[in-house]
């Protein structure tokens, strides 16, 4: 069974100065698919993040610090499904797909 991941990150630009290219490094999620724990490695800075359904609907929300971070959907009460986990920081947000099983 192996699955693909595909990300991506929408980075908010305010004000007409320049642009300084701050690169994020894209966070690890796993496993995938998961049954009911997912780890986050982040190596960015503290980020909110959510998991939402194919409806939009938020399932999820909590708070990731940098580095390895464990996170139980058990209590989250989520059907099967495919979900956008997403993190979001001061600048920039990211996204990842979820198969829950």
């Amino acid at each position: 069974e192996n699955c693909t991941s595909s990300s991506y990150r929408t980075v908010k630009v305010a004000g007409t100065g320049s642009i300084h290219n701050t690169p994020l490094k894209d966070f690890t999620m796993w496993p995938n698919p998961s049954t009911g724990v997912i780890m986050i490695d982040n190596q960015n800075s503290f980020a909110q993040v959510a998991i939402r359904n194919h409806l939009g609907q938020e399932v999820y929300k909590g708070n990731v610090i940098r580095g390895l971070n464990q996170i139980d959907l058990s209590s989250a009460n989520m059907s099967t499904g495919i979900f956008i986990v997403t993190l979001t920081f001061e600048d920039a947000t990211m996204h990842q797909q979820l198969v829950y099983r």
